[in-house]
């Protein structure tokens, strides 16, 4: 019970005066201009513990107000753990058949290069053809071609070409996938739960590169690669079964040609000044970071850092570093998008830097976490821009121009990697890579409307109509 009276002789500081009175442990509190008496318990206890339900309110909600969230979340998370089972096994066993840092360029051409060149018709598909479909076709293409993987670990045939040949068909997969997803969480939530949403979403696919290598760790040991890769397999068909179930509206829209969105969707790519600015920015980023991380890093920790043993553990603090990240994102939401976006990217330099720099292991690792704790966080703070600013019929057509743009400069880097090797060496490529994930990172904050970008924060904001025009003032 709490007795409240009014303070006198004007305002009074805002501090606790807690004195005890007999064994009932009553109080008087200075709160707001008010002498509060407090009888037993905890106020602060009181306060924290609502706080936490709140928030765990808050956090959940997708999965408590959406049934048809709650199933593609369940699909999403099969999905996620078995590939997470099989993470690696591709690029380690191109280093195993002495494929080295070339062979994992070849590799990451073939499927990037196949992913960029069909992303313009996938995301006019992604707003055509029944979103439930297409996400519910590819993973049962997914589960083939984890199949077919299974069968090469199987009978000791593979090779770069064959697995470069099956990485483009995934990636082939994927172009139509990634879309769809998309717009098929936009579709599913409310507005103001978009954020949550997405979070929960990158928290789930960031803990199963925690689990899924461990767990997968565990399988190969037990019963081999090619059973690993089965299980892979097996979990997209559970995800395509699971995905089948979730009830997607259909799409509201009027009739156009086919020719007709895909033409749209440059038309979105260039009316927003902030989109086209962060995706080439983005771009320039993520193609330095495929070949400093993804190629160059790889070897190098092969080599000089302890062989796969330390690039697992590497990878486990990527994981790490993604799950934190995304419970960042959960608990401290990014209304200030446009700056977490842009900020959160600061940290992918740190591996090539650290690298470049010799530091041990366990300093690349923690520079590894780091970068994938920022990505995550601007990732959550970049796809709730693009599912707030543009309509449901568009999202498809928009997460293409972001994906496209991100991936377009990635495949003419990966020809030049034993170029770069051989005039700068290891640790130089290294480091001009981190500058210029650097340079990506903070260039579109020279551009006020990059700068300006806000997520709402109430559910009286609606999403806006389609603007081709490019002339919104706030985009400027």
């Amino acid at each position: 019970m709490a007795v409240h009276v009014p303070a006198f002789g004007g305002p009074v500081l805002h501090v606790r005066v807690l004195h005890h009175c007999g064994e009932l442990g009553r109080g008087l509190v200075v709160v707001g201009g008010d002498v509060v008496v407090d009888q037993g318990g905890s106020r602060i206890t009181r306060r924290v513990s609502g706080l936490v339900r709140a928030q765990s309110s808050r956090i959940t909600a997708p999965l408590r107000t959406s049934r048809g969230y709650r199933r593609y979340y369940a699909s999403m998370v099969a999905n996620a753990l078995g590939s997470g089972i099989a993470t690696g096994a591709v690029s380690m066993t191109i280093l195993d058949t002495g494929g080295g840092a070339t062979g994992i360029a070849m590799l990451l051409l073939a499927q990037v290069g196949t992913q960029v060149l069909l992303m313009p018709v996938s995301g006019a598909a992604a707003d055509r053809v029944p979103r439930r479909l297409l996400l519910v076709g590819s993973l049962v293409v997914f589960g083939v071609i984890g199949a077919a993987q299974t069968v090469l670990a199987a009978t000791d045939t593979a090779s770069v070409a064959a697995l470069a040949v099956l990485g483009a068909v995934t990636f082939a997969v994927s172009s139509f996938i990634l879309p769809a997803q998309e717009g098929v969480v936009r579709s599913l939530v409310s507005l103001e739960h978009l954020r949550e949403a997405n979070a929960l979403a990158k928290l789930t696919r960031y803990s199963a590169t925690i689990v899924g290598p461990s767990v997968g760790g565990v399988l190969v040991a037990a019963f081999g690669t090619s059973v690993t890769l089965g299980v892979d397999a097996v979990s997209y068909y559970a995800a395509a079964a699971l995905m089948a179930r979730v009830p997607v509206p259909a799409l509201k829209r009027s009739p156009t040609m086919f020719r007709t969105d895909v033409a749209e969707m440059w038309t979105i790519a260039v009316s927003r000044r902030w989109l086209w600015v962060n995706v080439l920015a983005g771009a320039f980023g993520v193609a330095c970071w495929h070949i400093g991380y993804g190629i160059v890093g790889i070897t190098y920790v092969r080599a000089h850092l302890g062989g796969p043993a330390a690039w697992g553990a590497v990878a486990s603090c990527l994981g790490g570093g993604m799950v934190a990240g995304a419970v960042v994102s959960l608990v401290w939401p990014p209304v200030r998008a446009g700056w977490r976006n842009n900020l959160g990217c600061v940290p992918m330099l740190l591996p090539d830097a650290l690298m470049a720099l010799r530091a041990p292991l366990w300093a690349v690792g923690a520079g590894v976490a780091a970068a994938a704790a920022g990505m995550s966080i601007a990732a959550v703070a970049w796809r709730a821009i693009l599912q707030q600013e543009f309509p449901d019929a568009q999202q498809g057509r928009v997460s293409a121009v972001a994906w496209t743009g991100e991936l377009v400069i990635a495949p003419l880097g990966y020809p030049v990697v034993p170029v770069l090797l051989s005039a700068f060496g290891t640790r130089g490529t290294l480091a001009v890579c981190s500058a210029g994930m650097a340079l990506g990172a903070l260039a579109p904050l020279t551009v006020p409307s990059c700068r300006r970008l806000r997520l709402h924060t109430t559910t009286s904001k609606t999403v806006p109509a389609a603007r081709t025009d490019g002339a919104g003032r706030n985009d400027r």
